[in-house]
């Protein structure tokens, strides 16, 4: 009976030595590249495409390197390269569903998805992402990114007709992120859509976002402040070559600074504080301040006082709007107050092509406008010129 019982203890206790052994070969580097070329070639001969991975180091007790990975779709397109991802997560806190992610390193990554995804194209390059979680809990759908940084990016989108059928039986996304640190530093982007020629370009020379909170299932979007440094953004609404003066068909901001605090969106619940807004635009238009606060609620809009200014003109905007007021039979009152001194140079500019005479007949003194009113809908009170 005792050599039975030894027996079947021997036989149970085998399992638990080769899960052992293979946890332990898993640290070994010769065991690591035996690993990875196995895995290759079968992914290879799974997917028909060529894949090659020059080194990949576990150590313990999970911190993973891969290093000179490569895919490419036969006969010669090359989806992804990457030359480096380094991973570091903590183990313990995987055994109550929890992801610690000490720090996610990813360095020049390219990639060309082709004609991979229907009616999608993405190409691009990635410089570096760095990513420390602090806490990633699965069971309640909570996550804390205590630092994204992303920068020497560009990424291309490419729109095409698509006739794949929409996709209703996606789950729900409930996830609360809370983002304490974003930073952005030399990125760009840019949305193609060949079949109606939409064109969007951005690009982000430094950005920030601190104290960030994304709430998926409240429909809730915050943030202590969001700045933005010498950036670009294009429009480009038809293939068309711009009209003179302000053309809203092509719209190209330059030098681009914001700074804006006290962030909240979610549904009618709106408040921003611009601090600081500075652009200039292809037509000569330039804004050099732009300040105040928005807010709303599920009641009305409330703007207390909101100053714009350029070099030639300034105005001023404080009004109160019951969201009742702008529905299809409106209902509440309206109270606006609207004070502006626009000079001849951005009139001309927003007017577009004039005849010459006409720009030099135009008086050269600004254009005084004030117009307040209550009620259904605000009334002019008072034109000088």
């Amino acid at each position: 009976m005792r050599v039975w019982i030894k027996r079947i203890g021997v036989i149970c206790l085998i399992p638990i030595a080769l899960v052992l052994l293979l946890s332990i070969l898993l640290y070994i580097p010769p065991f690591q590249n035996f690993a990875v070329r196995k895995a290759t070639e079968y992914a290879g001969k799974a997917t028909g495409m060529q894949i090659g991975i020059e080194q990949i180091r576990l150590s313990f007790p999970l911190d993973l390197t891969v290093k000179g990975v490569e895919v490419v779709n036969p006969p010669a397109d090359t989806l992804l390269s990457l030359q480096s991802l380094t991973v570091r997560v903590r183990a313990l806190p995987l055994l109550r569903k929890q992801v610690l992610v000490e720090a996610i390193d990813l360095r020049n990554v390219k990639v060309n998805t082709g004609t991979m995804i229907e009616g999608i194209e993405i190409k691009g390059f990635l410089g570096k992402l760095y990513l420390h979680a602090d806490r990633i809990d699965l069971s309640e759908e909570k996550a804390t990114f205590n630092t994204v940084d992303l920068s020497d990016t560009a990424i291309t989108l490419l729109l095409n007709d698509s006739t794949s059928k929409e996709d209703t039986t996606s789950t729900p996304l409930n996830w609360v992120l809370k983002l304490d640190k974003i930073s952005l530093d030399r990125v760009a982007f840019a949305l193609q859509m060949p079949s109606d020629s939409l064109r969007l370009t951005a690009f982000v020379n430094k950005a920030g976002l601190n104290n960030g909170l994304v709430d998926l299932g409240a429909e809730q979007y915050k943030a202590r402040n969001f700045d933005i440094t010498n950036s670009t953004f294009a429009y480009d609404g038809n293939y068309a070559a711009p009209e003179q003066g302000l053309d809203f068909s092509h719209i190209s901001l330059t030098n681009l600074n914001t700074s804006i605090d006290s962030i909240l969106y979610q549904g009618k619940e709106i408040n921003a504080h611009i601090k600081e807004f500075f652009v200039e635009e292809r037509s000569g238009l330039k804004v050099s301040a732009l300040a105040g606060n928005v807010r709303s609620d599920h009641e009305q809009i409330d703007v207390p006082d909101l100053l714009l200014q350029t070099p030639n003109s300034e105005v001023r905007l404080t009004a109160t709007i019951p969201w009742s007021s702008l529905e299809d039979h409106p209902q509440g009152s309206m109270k606006a107050l609207l004070n502006a001194s626009l000079g001849k140079e951005d009139l001309l500019i927003a007017a577009g092509s004039l005849p010459e005479d006409f720009k030099k007949a135009y008086p050269d003194k600004p254009l005084a406008i004030t117009a307040g009113g209550g009620g259904d809908a605000p009334t002019t009170s008072n034109i000088l010129g």
